[in-house]
């Protein structure tokens, strides 16, 4: 977080898991409500980009990826197989994002959104 407006509340909480420790994932989260403006940023340099969530899509998101998300968004951390570990640059543990809403995803670099149809896929 950069900045927020004083009528945000902000409100943390730590969740300890044995699988979040051995794969090292966050155990702090921080719940911003309340109206006004909140400022956030990477924790690297790199694009900032939003996707819409309708319920219908599941994502993988790299740890290093996930910035921030709206109230109706699920955030799990799951352990994806050892052959995408191994080639995805990921690592053995990712979270998969699900749920309506807004999802911010970051990167070290440069975004370039490219729609694609079903067909290229």
């Amino acid at each position: 977080m950069i900045a927020m407006s004083p009528t945000i509340v902000l409100k943390g909480a730590y969740k300890f898991s044995m699988k979040k420790l051995v794969a090292g994932g966050e155990m702090a989260h921080s719940t911003f409500t309340g109206p006004g403006e909140l400022l956030l940023a990477p924790h690297m340099l790199g694009d900032i980009t939003s996707l819409r969530l309708t319920g219908g899509e599941s994502w993988s998101v790299g740890h290093d990826g996930y910035l921030a998300s709206t109230q109706n968004v699920i955030k799990e951390y799951k352990r994806q197989g050892i052959g995408k570990a191994m080639f995805s640059g990921e690592g053995l543990w990712v979270y998969k994002i699900s749920g309506t809403g807004l999802l911010w995803l970051t990167s070290f670099g440069a975004i370039i959104r490219k729609d694609v149809s079903a067909a290229v896929i």
